[in-house]
């Protein structure tokens, strides 16, 4: 595949060469530049990463908001999951112990769900009680939310205690609470939007980069709903769409 861009009005032109058989991971794409100007005959090459398209999830508003109990019998999670399994962060394959995610909003919050399958729930972790303690060192669950035009990813955590820690000041008004079952452990979150510096729902067909991760130390399975070298690279995050 061969591109050619002509600028006015100095009559140069561009031509980018790529290979058709292009492979993920990194991309090298060669270019030479030609004019009536001398100058402008040069030629150089673009380093381009190449990626799997994201996932993209639909997200419906809510009647009634959830109460967070950690409990997932509330009206808005009686359905499949949004997104019904994270897989390994490093590779994307299948983990052993499944997560299931939620998401509803209203007019005032973002709400998410986690359902944490846990086959040896004697050697969860769970240890932090504190807002703001270092959660990645126990199991966790992780939210980043990138909305658009935004400088940096948020990131929101909780453990099977329900301690939340994040990334943008221990005064924010978000909450979250957990509960601890025979198999598995379960989350619930609500995020008002003022959180996320916006003065209520966004617009519909409006979308936001997210991801959802967790940390299964017992078996030490990082998962994910988009695979990568970490959580907080927001290139590789999925599309939530408002509707």
């Amino acid at each position: 595949l061969q591109l050619t861009v002509t600028s006015e009005p100095a009559q140069r032109q561009v031509t980018f060469t790529l290979d058709q058989s292009v492979h993920l991971g990194g991309l090298r794409v060669p270019w030479t530049s030609t004019g009536e100007n001398p100058a402008y005959n040069l030629e150089g090459e673009l380093q381009l990463g190449v990626s799997e398209p994201v996932p993209k999830v639909r997200v419906s508003p809510v009647g009634e908001a959830p109460e967070i109990d950690g409990r997932l019998n509330d009206a808005a999670w009686q359905r499949d999951p949004d997104i019904p399994a994270l897989n390994l962060l490093a590779g994307g394959k299948p983990a052993t112990e499944n997560t299931a995610v939620w998401l509803t909003y209203d007019a005032e919050a973002l709400y998410v769900a986690f359902r944490c399958d846990e086959s040896q729930m004697d050697k969860l972790v769970a240890t932090f009680q504190d807002r703001g303690d270092p959660l990645y060192r126990d199991d966790d669950v992780e939210v980043f939310i990138l909305p658009p035009d935004a400088n940096r990813a948020l990131q929101l955590a909780v453990n099977p205690l329900g301690t939340i820690s994040d990334n943008f000041g221990s005064d924010q008004p978000w909450t979250a609470a957990a509960r601890q079952y025979q198999d598995h452990w379960d989350v619930e979150m609500a995020i008002p939007f003022s959180v996320i510096g916006i003065a209520g729902a966004p617009e519909s067909g409006t979308s936001w980069g997210m991801q959802f991760g967790r940390q299964q130390k017992a078996k030490h399975e990082t998962t994910a709903w988009t695979p990568g070298r970490a959580f907080n690279v927001p290139e590789g995050f999925g599309l939530v769409i408002f509707e």
